[in-house]
């Protein structure tokens, strides 16, 4: 991939930016060099760079989708032309976009310009992706110049008595926006848009107005709470440092895998009925008797009352499960059921997680693992199927085998849905 300077100054950046990415050890969340050095072709002035898009070749490409592809795709494009991200895939890219500036702070590097636009999605062989952070342009400028960036995503309050240069502050709030996009689409704003941020008052204006109503309702609350601490306009109430900002973000999530069900309920172990001529069991309290089950246990019950015609919010799914799937206009357990396995596997934002991260329940009955093939699809098939699907919706399958539903032919027996019957793909390979 080649970039191209298009003026004797903008060869200047080239080179500060050459001189930059030489100096950065090799990651896979970093674009690389393809040549240490600019080149000259013609009366340009020109930076090589290594290809970031879609690495399956030209054959997987076509088998795997039905219209035309993005050879090259950013995440500003994905959330212009899908809108927000889904949470599964929120989570991933938030955890990518950490570590890129996490590595780069470790190498003693500023991007100084983190949005969407200059985040890069690699798609590898085995149809995982990962994200790429890209154009270091703006890298080598000078601490001092702090109008430097992209307004939106620079932060406003750069330039003050107290800050009068570029600090880790500013980078961090530029992450924070790009992740405040990523999961609404759109920008943070700060007042009425009539006057700059640093000119809105302090007491009305803490924060900027944060897109709560576009979060995803299953991260809502968590959202709204990091963002408004990590884009305060007094750094003092920020977060202090990266890593307990990224605690923070990835809390969001352990914190919703964990929240029960809309249907949970406790359950109650009745009294003994007595036998004729004995005085009935003592009964203890109600208070006593009520057992509060865990998210997964009311997942697991969920899970084993559902059939086809179970809407999947009742189903015992984990909520980013449900967002990936109603992402694919899919809403029943029948129509999961139901779906093209190559269609799902291949849908963007599969990622399965290991089984200690995901704490989904295994639909029995009707919606579990004794779906009945159809009669061009052997058992072998119907069994792969339903590995695929459990496996990109984060379901965690246990290992047991379920009764058949009613109606279901003795002619397919139930399907073991033991964990090791699947193996997930790792959800990436990039270092730590």
């Amino acid at each position: 991939m080649l970039k191209v300077a298009l003026s004797d100054s903008r060869a200047e950046l080239l080179s500060r930016e050459a001189e930059v990415m030489k100096g950065l050890r090799p990651d896979s969340r970093i674009i690389q060099p393809a040549e240490p050095e600019p080149l000259s072709v013609g009366e340009r002035t020109v930076l090589a760079l290594e290809y970031v898009g879609d690495e399956r070749d030209s054959a997987d490409q076509e088998e795997s989708a039905s219209g035309p592809r993005h050879r090259q795709e950013t995440v500003a494009r994905q959330v212009r032309e899908s809108g927000r991200l889904q949470v599964d895939q929120l989570e991933a890219y938030g955890d990518y976009l950490f570590g890129a500036v996490d590595f780069l702070e470790g190498e003693g590097v500023w991007h100084r310009d983190i949005k969407p636009d200059n985040i890069a999605i690699r798609v590898r062989p085995n149809r995982t992706r990962e994200l790429v952070l890209i154009d270091f342009s703006l890298a080598g400028y000078p601490a001092k110049e702090t109008d430097a960036g992209t307004e939106g995503y620079l932060d406003p309050f750069l330039g003050t008595l107290t800050r009068s240069v570029y600090d880790a502050h500013a980078e961090r709030y530029a992450l924070a926006v790009s992740l405040h996009e990523m999961a609404s689409g759109e920008l943070p704003a700060w007042g009425d848009g009539k006057v700059s941020p640093p000119q809105t008052d302090p007491q009305e204006w803490p924060h900027p107005t944060i897109a709560a109503d576009a979060f995803d309702p299953a991260v809502r609350d968590g959202l709204v709470a990091f963002f408004r601490k990590a884009l305060h306009r007094d750094t003092a109430r920020r977060f202090g440092d990266l890593k307990p900002m990224r605690d923070a973000w990835r809390k969001i999530f352990l914190d919703m895998v964990e929240t029960a069900p809309s249907g949970g309920r406790v359950t109650r172990h009745p009294a003994p009925a007595a036998a004729p001529g004995e005085e009935p069991a003592q009964v203890a309290p109600a208070i006593a008797e009520a057992e509060p089950q865990s998210a997964e246990q009311q997942r697991d019950r969920l899970a084993a009352e559902a059939d086809r015609d179970t809407h999947l919010s009742a189903a015992g799914l984990t909520p980013a499960a449900e967002s990936f799937l109603y992402g694919l206009g899919i809403t029943t357990v029948g129509e999961l059921l139901d779906y093209s396995q190559r269609n799902l596997v291949n849908a963007p934002g599969w990622a399965p997680r290991p089984a200690a991260r995901s704490s989904a329940a295994s639909v029995s009955g009707a919606s579990g693992c004794t779906r009945p093939p159809s009669p061009r699809s052997p058992p072998r098939a119907a069994a792969t199927l339903r590995k695929s699907w459990r496996s990109s919706a984060s379901w965690s399958p246990r290992s047991r085998t379920p009764s058949p539903p009613a109606g279901t032919p003795a002619l397919f027996p139930a399907v073991p849905c033991a964990r090791s019957a699947w193996t997930p793909w790792p959800r990436s390979s990039s270092r730590n």
